[in-house]
C-alpha cells in the first residue's frame, strides 16, 4: 500500500512557507508518533495531526475508515494491553517540498490477559512549517500480520525442475508406513504468502506438529501453466489464489481441499488457527 498517489495528490500545500524541507529526521517524526500511540490519549494523537478536514486515511480492508476512527484505533491499543510498540523506519521519500513520507515496519506486543505479537507495514505523511513541529496529514495502515515480513525469500522453496508426481508418490509410500499425511501446497516462488506459510510451518509453535503429523510437498504452478494435471486431479481452484492446500491420507485420498482461498492471505492468518487446522487433520 502506498500513499504517494491519490493521498499526496489530494493534499494541496498552498502556503509558500511550506516549501522548506522538514528539519526533523524521519526517526524523530516516528518517535513523536510512537509517543502519541503509547500515551493511549486520543487528544495527544489528534494534537500531532493537521486539521482533521485535511487528514487522509487509508486502512487495508476498511473503506469506511476516517480520521476519527483511526484515532480511536490507535488510542484503544493501550487499553487493550499494548506493552510494546516499535516502529522501524524502512523508507523515506519527499514527493514534494515540505512533505515527508515515512514507511515503517512496526512490531507490537500485548500483555495479559491475551499475550500476542503483531506486525504492520504502515506509512505516515508529515508536513512542516519552518520553526513549527511537523504535522501528520496522512496515515496508510496495513492489516496486522502474525509473522514478521521476510527480508529474503527462499528461491528453492518451489524447485522449478522438481518432479511433483514422484515426490507425491514417495510421500504417500512413506505415509503408509508411519501414518502421517501429505500436505500439498500449490504455489510458486513469486508468491509471497507461500513463503509466509512456509515460515509459519517452521515456527517453534507449529514445527513439532508439522514434523510429527505431515510431509509437506510444494507443487510449483509457475504462472498457472505448470503441473496442471495435478491441479486438475485434486480439483484445486487456483482462481481463489495461492497458496492453496490439499491434505492427503496415506491412501492418497483427499481429506481436505482448500476451496475458498483459506490460505491465500497467509500473512494475515493467526498461527493459532493454522495450528488448530494441523491438529485437526493430524488426528483425523
Amino acid at each position: 500500500m502506498r500513499i504517494l498517489g491519490s493521498l499526496i495528490a489530494s493534499f494541496a500545500i498552498t502556503s509558500a512557507a511550506l516549501a522548506q524541507q522538514a528539519q526533523q529526521t524521519p526517526q524523530q517524526l516516528i518517535a513523536t508518533w510512537k509517543a502519541a500511540v503509547m500515551s493511549g490519549d486520543a487528544d495527544h494523537i489528534r494534537g500531532i495531526a493537521v486539521d482533521p478536514a485535511h487528514m487522509q486515511v487509508q486502512v487495508q480492508g476498511d473503506k469506511t475508515a476516517t480520521f476519527d476512527s483511526e484515532v480511536a484505533h490507535w488510542a484503544d491499543l493501550k487499553k487493550q494491553g499494548l506493552v510494546l510498540f516499535e516502529p522501524e523506519v524502512t523508507q523515506t521519500e519527499t514527493p514534494q517540498p515540505g512533505v515527508v513520507v515515512v514507511s515503517t515496519m512496526s512490531e507490537m506486543k500485548w500483555g495479559a490477559p491475551d499475550p500476542k505479537t503483531r506486525f504492520e507495514e504502515d506509512q505516515f505523511g508529515f508536513v512542516t512549517q519552518p520553526g513549527q513541529p511537523a504535522k501528520l496529514f496522512a496515515i496508510v495502515r496495513s492489516r496486522p500480520m502474525f509473522v514478521k515480513p521476510l527480508a529474503q525469500l527462499n528461491p528453492h522453496l518451489y524447485e522449478e525442475q522438481a518432479d511433483a508426481k514422484k515426490e507425491i508418490a514417495e510421500s504417500l509410500a512413506a505415509d503408509a508406513k508411519d501414518g502421517k499425511k501429505t500436505i500439498l501446497v500449490f504455489g510458486g516462488n513469486w508468491c509471497y504468502d507461500c513463503h509466509i506459510l512456509d515460515a509459519m510451518f517452521h515456527q517453534p509453535e507449529l514445527s513439532p506438529t508439522v514434523q510429527r503429523g505431515f510431509r509437506v510437498i510444494h507443487v510449483d504452478i509457475g504462472r498457472g501453466e505448470k503441473n496442471t494435471d495435478i491441479v486438475q486431479r485434486y480439483h484445486v481452484n487456483l482462481d481463489r489464489g495461492v497458496p492453496s492446500i490439499v491434505v492427503l491420507n496415506a491412501k492418497g485420498q483427499t481429506v481436505f481441499l482448500d476451496k475458498g482461498g483459506e490460505f491465500e492471505a497467509a500473512r494475515s492468518m493467526d498461527p493459532k488457527a493454522v495450528l488448530a487446522f494441523l491438529n485437526k487433520w493430524a488426528k483425523s
